[in-house]
C-alpha cells in the first residue's frame, strides 16, 4: 500500500528524506562528499533550490523549494547548460552529449520541441529530482563496490512544508542539526557534508528572494535548534515545562510526511489533495509550533 504523494502546482517547499537499505554499511567520507556534490548538480539540472541539506552515514535529508511553472520560459541554451552540468561531456539520458544536444536544437521544430519536452519532464519536480539523484548515485556506488542490487530503502519521504512560517524555521533547524543528533558532529557547521558547513558558499548561489525566505530563525526555532543540539542541557527553561523525553520525540513528528504547517494551510492543501479539509493537530507540538499534519488515503 502506497501513500499518495502531494505536490503543489505552484511554488512550494518540501522536506525530503531517503536512506540506505538494511544490510549495507554506512557511506564513507568520500561517498558522502560525492553524494552531496551530486545533490548540487542534480538540483541545478532540475531547477530546484536546495535550502538545507545533510548527508549522514545512512540517509540524506533535504529542504528544497520547487516552482513547477519555472520551466516554461527556459531558453534552449539554459537547457544545454543544465544538461552539461549533470553529465559533463558524457552522453546523457537523451543519448546525446551536451554539444550534440546544442546542435540538435538547431534542427527542425519537431526535433527541438521533442527534446525540450523530454528535458522539461525531468525538471522542476521533486519526483524526477529524487529519482535522478538516487539512480546516478546507485550506479556510481555499485560500480565502486563491484556490486549489484538495491541500494535505497523504499521510496523517498516527502512533506510539503509551509514556507514563510515558524514551521519552516523548525524544518530548517531539523535538517541543520541532523548530523549532531546522529552523533557525527558537535556543531552543525563542523559537519562537512551539509549546507551548514558550506553556508558561506551555498548562500552565494541563492537568489535575494531565497535569502529573504531563509532569513534568521525566529526565537522559538532558535530554542528548538539548541534543544536538538543539547537535548539534556540546553533550553533548560523550556525543558522544565515539558515532561521527560518530550523533545526527543520531535524528529518522529517532522518525518510523518504529507502536508505540514499551521491548521489553515494544512486544511487548504488536504482539501485540494483528498477533497476533505482535514488537519490533525500534533498536540505535543501545538503549543510551541502550531504544527498540524495532513495525510492522504492509501492506495495499492
Amino acid at each position: 500500500m502506497r501513500a499518495l504523494r502531494y505536490k503543489r502546482n505552484d511554488l512550494g517547499v518540501y522536506f525530503l528524506r531517503t536512506g540506505l537499505t538494511d544490510g549495507l554499511v554506512g557511506w564513507t567520507e568520500e561517498e558522502r562528499a560525492y553524494l552531496l556534490s551530486l545533490v548540487e548538480r542534480v538540483a541545478d539540472f532540475s531547477g530546484i533550490e536546495v535550502m538545507e541539506a545533510a548527508v549522514l552515514e545512512r540517509e540524506v535529508c533535504l529542504l528544497v523549494e520547487v516552482d513547477p511553472a519555472a520551466g516554461a520560459s527556459l531558453e534552449d541554451r539554459e537547457l544545454v547548460r543544465r544538461y552539461r552540468r549533470l553529465y559533463d561531456d558524457r552522453e546523457g539520458f537523451l543519448g546525446l552529449t551536451a554539444d550534440e544536444l546544442e546542435g540538435r536544437f538547431s534542427d527542425d521544430t519537431a526535433v527541438r520541441e521533442s527534446l525540450r519536452e523530454r528535458l522539461l519532464a525531468r525538471m522542476h519536480d521533486i519526483s524526477p529530482f529524487m529519482k535522478t539523484l538516487k539512480q546516478r548515485f546507485a550506479v556510481w556506488y555499485n560500480r565502486r563496490h563491484e556490486r549489484k542490487g538495491t541500494l535505497w530503502r523504499d521510496r523517498f519521504e516527502s512533506s510539503l512544508v509551509q514556507a514563510g512560517s515558524r514551521i519552516f524555521g523548525y524544518y530548517r533547524a531539523f535538517v541543520r542539526t541532523a548530523p549532531v543528533r546522529a552523533g557525527l558532529a558537535e556543531e552543525p557547521q563542523e559537519y562537512r557534508w551539509s549546507t551548514a558547513w558550506q553556508e558561506d558558499r551555498w548562500w552565494e548561489v541563492l537568489s535575494p528572494r531565497q535569502v529573504r525566505i531563509l532569513g534568521h530563525l525566529d526565537e522559538k526555532a532558535q530554542q528548538l535548534l539548541r534543544v536538538f543540539l543539547r537535548p539534556h542541557t540546553a533550553a533548560k527553561e523550556i525543558l522544565e515545562e515539558k515532561p521527560a523525553g518530550f523533545w526527543s520525540r520531535w524528529p518522529e513528528f517532522f518525518c510523518r510526511g504529507g502536508v505540514m504547517g499551521e491548521e489553515a494551510f494544512v486544511r487548504y492543501h488536504t482539501e485540494k489533495w483528498t477533497g476533505r479539509p482535514t488537519a490533525i493537530s500534533l498536540k505535543e507540538l501545538a503549543e510551541d509550533a502550531q504544527l498540524c499534519a495532513g495525510r492522504s488515503v492509501r492506495r495499492r
